[in-house]
């Protein structure tokens, strides 16, 4: 038997390299594999809310909202602020707050939404309570991907969440349990991020919105 020559395996070798990667090219441009490029990011200013600590169990009912809406592409976040108990069984201290965010787009799809929660301070955190039936965020045609539901000044909670069959219109939302560990003497602060990335029909886009609640003594 000939073996083949040194030159011939270097042709060999080099085939079996190129033709894979020329086949995972075609793959990503005909959308077989589908791969967001580095999407265009829009940051939006964000918005301020805060409410006074109470002493008792109070319904507070306050909604902090930021959005984007460029005519073609809207985005919203709000936070609803639901209630304070002054001594939750399992929780102590606490507020219970609802996060919904929402995508609307008239042309493209949305690829995926983040939404991420921490705290600015050691004497407080943050849980994401899954009391859903399906042990998940509340969503519509979003498939949850990931979740980490403690937040604290080091970590960030967060739910990620991908579209699923490239839809227009998403929905997720959460409930998140705020505690605080303090003996009422400090103003304490949370920040809430969504990220939204989509294809707007000609290229990526990544919107991403804060929310910033105060609760101050």
């Amino acid at each position: 038997m000939t073996l083949p020559s040194n030159r011939k395996w270097l042709s060999i070798t080099l085939l079996a390299i190129i033709v894979p990667v020329g086949l995972l090219t075609t793959f990503k441009i005909t959308g077989i594999i589908r791969e967001p490029l580095a999407p265009e990011i829009v940051n939006v200013e964000a918005v301020f809310g805060n409410v006074t600590r109470p002493e008792s169990y109070t319904f507070i009912d306050r909604v902090v909202e930021n959005h984007y809406d460029n005519g073609f592409s809207r985005v919203k976040m709000y936070a609803h602020v639901i209630d304070y108990e002054e001594k939750h069984p399992t929780f102590g201290e606490h507020i219970w707050l609802s996060i919904t965010a929402t995508a609307q787009l008239q042309e493209g799809f949305i690829y995926s939404m983040l939404l991420k929660l921490s705290v600015h301070d050691a004497d407080s955190c943050l849980v994401i309570v899954l009391l859903f039936p399906w042990g998940a965020p509340l969503t519509e045609n979003l498939k949850t991907e990931r979740t980490d539901t403690t937040g604290t000044q080091t970590n960030e909670a967060y739910v990620y969440a991908t579209g699923i069959d490239e839809p227009k219109n998403c929905f997720i939302r959460i409930i998140v349990t705020w505690q605080f560990l303090d003996r009422r003497i400090l103003d304490h602060w949370m920040t809430a991020t969504l990220e939204t990335t989509y294809f707007n029909g000609t290229a990526y886009q990544k919107v991403i919105i804060p929310v910033k609640i105060g609760v101050l003594v």
